[in-house]
């Protein structure tokens, strides 16, 4: 679990443009403490994950399981409900992918779409 957790806490903070010091001094701990969440060495106890989730403006939740609420209270509906919502809603694999894609710079996002075309374009 340690290294999806370090995922979504490196993606939440490119986005939020903070830097590891800077969360670190928020909670305070030392930035290395903080640079062990990301690169899944350690976990945050609960209080320093309910202080990230506050900061990063997601749930507690979603830092753990990397899904939101409004895909849990979309599973619980009707099969017919789910695949005519399913844009928006992310299966772990999907936002994996969409995490690692984010933290890509221009030209290599491009060599990525371009990767995919070409294997959609085989079958």
């Amino acid at each position: 679990m340690s290294k999806e957790l370090g995922k979504v806490l490196l993606f939440l903070r490119k986005r939020q443009n903070m830097t590891q010091k800077s969360i670190a001094d928020k909670l305070k701990i030392d930035r290395s403490s903080y640079s062990n969440y990301e690169r899944g060495v350690t976990e945050p106890d609960s209080k320093s994950l309910k202080k990230l989730a506050d900061m990063l403006g997601v749930s507690v939740d979603y830092i753990l399981t990397g899904e939101s609420d409004e895909r849990k209270v979309a599973d619980t509906k009707p099969a017919e409900f789910r695949r005519e919502n399913q844009v928006g809603l992310l299966a772990k694999d999907e936002l994996e992918f969409l995490l690692l894609y984010r933290l890509l710079g221009s030209e290599d996002r491009e060599k990525i779409q371009k990767a995919m075309e070409d294997i959609l374009e085989k079958d």
